[in-house]
């Protein structure tokens, strides 16, 4: 059954390649809209094991853009939703949550990740996982999203610094909250696909290369050089 799941990811991937989606390690911060999405893609992809990070609970203000809130799940904490989703697509999988992630836990939450990726909406939780992520050596897969529009890109341990340096600036800049949530899922997606480029070993967009996504824009897709 589980190898049938995934059976048609070989041809695009090899079957050890699949294998070692299964394997590996993935740390998702946050696990709002674009946590969520990242999360359904990898898991649906056939990676194995996942720590998720994430301390706030559905409510109504979800529906517009967040993949598991429904009007039943409403007060319940995302999180721990994590593990109902997965056993019911793939079972194998191994879903550990955690609740908020501050610099005395985030050691702990990353473990021996493969990859983490950013699911986040505020700068000081990015600090502290990209400062760790650098300290452990882990590629980090930054991404965010606001209203019609979103940014991706891998960051590698020796940038960690000069990253956030220009971090500051796109925190700034992205102040204000409202967001359709196309814009989320697609920028939630494509932090997948880099992520399991950084798993497989495949070329990533790469810092200071940043993706650039505005659906409202005439050009839908921009790879811009932040550095």
């Amino acid at each position: 059954m589980r190898a049938k799941a995934f059976s048609r990811n070989i041809g695009a991937i090899s079957q050890d390649e699949q294998e070692a989606l299964g394997r590996a390690k993935v740390a998702i911060a946050g696990f709002g809209a674009l946590g969520q999405a990242e999360f359904e893609t990898l898991l649906r992809a056939g990676v194995g094991n996942f720590s998720i990070g994430e301390f706030d609970s559905f409510d109504i203000t979800n529906l517009n853009r967040q993949r598991f809130s429904s009007l039943d799940v409403i007060g319940e904490e995302k999180a721990k939703q994590a593990a109902k989703i997965a056993e019911k697509i793939n079972p194998k999988a191994r879903v550990k949550a955690f609740g908020r992630i501050i610099a005395e836990n985030a050691a702990e939450f990353l473990g021996d990740a493969d990859v983490a990726l950013d699911g986040l909406d505020n700068y000081k939780t990015r600090e502290i996982i990209a400062d760790e992520c650098g300290k452990k050596k882990i590629p980090y897969v930054f991404a965010g999203a606001r209203a019609t529009y979103g940014l991706c890109s891998v960051v590698t341990p020796r940038l960690g610094r000069g990253f956030k340096s220009v971090f500051g600036r796109i925190e700034k800049r992205e102040a204000a909250r409202p967001i359709i949530g196309a814009a989320s899922s697609i920028i939630g997606d494509f932090a997948a696909m880099q992520a399991l480029c950084a798993v497989l070993g495949k070329p990533t967009i790469s810092f200071p290369k940043v993706l650039v996504f505005d659906g409202f824009a005439k050009e839908k897709f921009r790879v811009v050089n932040l550095g």
